[in-house]
């Protein structure tokens, strides 16, 4: 029981009137809470008096009341901060505690509204300072307080303990987890338009002073990886993260998708050069990839063939000087018949239609001619007319010819016959009217229009397109293989019937014969064009000959034989002499084994009876 009056003053006078009595060095006994600033401002100018110990059994009965008697009101004015103006007496009080101050564990209080925060609530609850802390961090205080150079003194206090004591406030907070690329960092992807994609990482949360450390996370990977460079697309790299990542570390093993290949046009030799590359490669090594290692090499470069004979090759200047003399000959055969259309020997065979026939021959050439080049749709379209029109006027040539010989010398009545050119030529004429009519709905129903179309190589691994001319159907192509097949084994067929038929310049022979070179061209073609696997230029050159040679042999076998006795035939004739006074000309052929003559005049052949 201290024998004494207690002026409340409050904590503000209470330091006041302690700081009073120093300055004017008086004594004076007060209570008051620490740690405080207060203590450590005055240090060494205060002395703690030693009351009772404090023992938990008397403190335990305390009231938590003080004075509730009574007790002296201390006013400390500025001009007399000592002086009690009002005293009121009371009387003991009532709490029975007599010892010391118990010392009290800090205390601090948070709203319920930061329980949403796991985080931040382990926090809290791990807060725990000890007194030589709460003295340390008060010191640091009190000394950057005096300091008029800084502006936050309690911040910079606080930052300063914070740093010097790690080891006590680590355990406050839930240590941080192992930094990943998955959970702490984002990439951006540059460059999703062009060849290559360039991508950079970054923190999701990066620290405020240093944006290339992460904020929250400790450990791991601690340092953000290199931009990585990339050939895939942007499509793929949002897709496939888990499996691009790993490059991060270690580059994969080349593969066939790091590297792609370039197909060059056709060039003279109708081959297209096919290169390989790396999709990133090494500026410094062309041959190594930047985005892999190891692997597959890059492969080697390579040749395909062609789908077209280009307009520069050998083999088509060879074929196109072929066809422009064979196209020369049949003009100048044209010439010939035409000038000569009057000597007995042309015109007994009927020169339109041997015209006719060097007009089918023309028609070769000039498919030859275009058989080469890039497919467009004018040489898909012009292609198979010339082809089609041109074997009609060949072999419907000779088809009428055998006929019109078969039907006057295959007359067993040896009555007069007469096959007249109108009548040969409608059956001609019928013929071309049959091709075009299926020639058009061909063009106008399934066009072969030029198609790319991209399959496997058979050179390396990988596709190349493919163009040539392509109808959805074969139906038009079987309908006009047939409708040939049909005329050729007709006047085949023909050919063979007239074999023996016979004439000054025997013409029947030539027939035939004409007749087997068409058939053996067309069994040797078909198989070449529609069963044979050959390279363009190779195909090209073995049909181009085919074609050509064929026309050569049957334009030979018709019109050499005539040219040869264009004067023979104008000796014969000349020997003609009217017979009996009548006054009349006839020019007559014998026929072996025969009775029958066969006469020309004009357009009409005549059978009369001798």
């Amino acid at each position: 029981n201290i024998p004494a009056y207690f002026c409340f003053s409050g904590y503000g006078g209470v330091q006041n009137a302690v700081v009073d009595a120093m300055t004017r060095n008086k004594t004076i006994t007060f209570y008051h809470f620490e740690p405080d600033m207060f203590h450590l401002q005055y240090e060494g100018y205060l002395t703690r008096i030693a009351l009772p110990r404090a023992q938990p059994k008397i403190v335990a009965t305390a009231t938590g009341t003080f004075s509730e008697n009574g007790y002296d009101w201390l006013l400390t004015p500025p001009s007399h901060p000592l002086t009690c103006v009002d005293r009121s007496y009371g009387n003991p009080t009532t709490n029975p505690i007599n010892v010391d101050f118990s010392a009290e564990k800090l205390k601090f209080y948070f709203s319920n509204v930061l329980d949403s925060d796991t985080f931040l609530v382990r926090f809290l609850n791990n807060f725990q300072l000890a007194q030589i802390d709460i003295n340390s961090l008060l010191a640091t205080l009190v000394k950057l307080s005096n300091n008029h150079a800084i502006t936050n003194a309690p911040f910079t206090a606080a930052c300063k303990w914070v740093k010097e004591n790690y080891n006590i406030w680590k355990s406050w907070v839930d240590p941080l987890p192992l930094c990943t690329l998955k959970a702490h960092m984002q990439y951006k992807m540059m460059g999703c338009n062009d060849s290559s994609r360039m991508i950079t990482f970054l923190w999701s949360v990066p620290d405020p002073t240093n944006a290339s450390l992460p904020y929250q996370c400790d450990g791991g990977t601690t340092s953000l990886p290199s931009p990585l460079s990339t050939s895939r697309s942007c499509d793929w790299l949002n897709s496939n993260v888990d499996q691009w990542t790993p490059w991060l570390r270690s580059k994969p093993l080349c593969d066939r998708m790091f590297y792609n290949y370039s197909v060059a046009a056709c060039d003279a030799s109708a081959t297209r050069a096919v290169g390989f590359f790396w999709l990133l490669p090494q500026l410094a090594n062309p041959l190594l990839s930047v985005e892999c290692t190891g692997g597959v090499a890059l492969p080697s470069n390579t040749t395909v063939q062609c789908d077209y004979v280009p307009t520069n090759s050998s083999a088509y200047a060879a074929m196109s000087g072929f066809a422009i003399i064979v196209l020369l000959l049949l003009i100048c055969g044209t010439l010939l018949i035409v000038i000569f259309r009057e000597r007995p020997v042309i015109k007994r065979a009927q020169w339109p239609l041997l015209v006719t026939m060097i007009f089918g021959g023309i028609c070769i050439c000039i498919y030859v001619l275009l058989g080469a080049g890039v497919p467009s749709s004018g040489l898909c379209a012009t292609r198979p007319i010339m082809v089609i029109f041109g074997f009609t006027l060949i072999f419907g040539s000779l088809l009428v010819k055998g006929l019109r010989v078969y039907w006057v010398f295959e007359n067993k009545s040896l009555k007069k016959v007469t096959v007249s050119l109108w009548k040969i030529a409608k059956l001609l004429f019928i013929m071309l009217c049959i091709d075009s009519v299926i020639l058009l709905a061909w063009m106008v129903a399934d066009f072969p229009a030029p198609t790319t179309e991209t399959k496997a190589a058979t050179e390396f691994v990988g596709q190349v397109d493919h163009i040539s001319c392509h109808s959805s159907s074969f139906i038009f192509s079987a309908i006009l293989i047939f409708w040939k097949a049909i005329i050729t084994l007709g006047g085949v067929y023909v050919s063979f019937l007239i074999r023996h038929a016979g004439s000054d310049f025997q013409e029947s022979v030539w027939i035939f014969a004409s007749s087997c070179v068409v058939l053996l061209v067309a069994l040797v073609l078909l198989p070449l064009v529609y069963a044979a696997d050959l390279p363009p230029a190779t195909a090209y050159l073995f049909q181009s000959t085919l074609l050509l040679v064929g026309t050569l042999a049957v334009m030979g076998l018709m019109l050499g034989p005539k040219f040869y006795r264009l004067n023979a035939q104008d000796k014969s004739s000349a020997s003609t002499k009217d017979r009996k006074g009548s006054g009349s000309t006839t020019r007559t052929a014998s026929i072996v084994n025969s009775r029958r003559t066969l006469s020309t005049k004009g357009s009409a052949s005549q059978i009369q009876n001798k």
